[in-house]
């Protein structure tokens, strides 16, 4: 989320409490794990604390690569180079946030 007085369409306020959880994450996770099982217990605790999916996708040879994803649903499109992709537009925006996304019935 952006921060702001207003939330904007495609975002919420979190709790005092998500917020205060989502600082004493790197508390929580193991940082001697490897890379994947890192982020896969960095995407689970978010997940659970935002009450919402949660993932890590980064941008290799062009292309997006999903890293991990908190579960499986809803799905996460990846297409490989067949034009702007919703992540293009979030990656190009500096700042850390939290924007909510909806896909069908799932935020």
């Amino acid at each position: 989320m952006i921060p702001s007085d207003e939330p904007g369409p495609f975002s919420r306020r979190l709790s005092d409490e998500q917020r205060l959880a989502l600082l004493d994450v790197r508390h929580q996770i193991d940082s001697t794990r490897p890379p994947r099982e890192f982020l896969q217990d960095l995407v689970t605790l978010i997940s659970r604390i935002l009450r919402a999916k949660a993932a890590v996708a980064g941008r290799h040879n062009g292309s997006w690569v999903l890293a991990a994803e908190s579960g499986a649903a809803p799905a996460i499109a990846i297409l490989s180079n067949t034009g702007p992709h919703a992540f293009d537009r979030f990656g190009a925006t500096p700042g850390l946030r939290v924007e909510l996304w909806r896909n069908g019935d799932y935020d």
